[in-house]
């Protein structure tokens, strides 16, 4: 995904450059200043627009799992929820999909660890599908448990990483808050 931001900031400049090499290679003198003068709309549109592509694109669900696992989501994962926001100045993902044990397995390689249900740390604005189950035979893994931030110490940069496992349901409850 970041060669595709990469290449989006590329085309949100080209609109800018190009029209003021025109305008001073081209262009007469007395119409330089409206050719300068029409680049700046245009120039915040196709910002604008980039923008709304890229929001759009960097929330579809299997591109969240992606950016979230570091692999597309194989045939036996199902994603029933995601979500993506930016609330203030912190970055939130939720995603709830169902996975074989094989599937969760190979999540967990990335670093998480067993936790106890009494360490989860509520952070974020959950959507309202986030109801992640309780109680026994619900496995719950976390990142960055060695970091004195997961016990509760401030922060400022932070980035902790949540699942929830139902073996019964197969579901899978996912939240990273950075």
């Amino acid at each position: 995904m970041e060669g595709f931001g990469v290449c989006c900031v590329g085309l949100m400049c080209f609109p800018f450059c190009y029209v003021w090499i025109v305008a001073v290679v081209k262009i007469r003198p007395k119409r330089f200043w409206l050719w300068v003068g029409a680049s700046v709309p245009v120039y915040f549109v196709t910002v604008l627009c980039s923008a709304a592509v890229i929001a759009f694109f960097t929330t579809l669900p299997a591109v969240l799992f992606q950016e979230s696992f570091g692999f597309a989501p194989t045939p036996d994962i199902k994603i029933l929820n995601s979500h993506q926001g930016m609330p203030t100045d912190w970055l939130e993902t939720y995603l709830e999909f169902q996975a074989d044990q094989v599937s969760v397995d190979r999540i967990l390689r990335n670093g998480f660890a067993p936790i106890s249900e009494e360490d989860i740390i509520e952070q974020g604005m959950a959507p309202s599908w986030w109801t992640p189950p309780t109680g026994s035979g619900i496995a719950i893994y976390a990142t960055g448990t060695d970091d004195p931030g997961f016990h509760g110490d401030f922060r400022f940069a932070f980035s902790h990483q949540l699942l929830i496992y139902d073996p019964q349901t197969k579901t899978v409850y996912y939240r990273h808050v950075r």
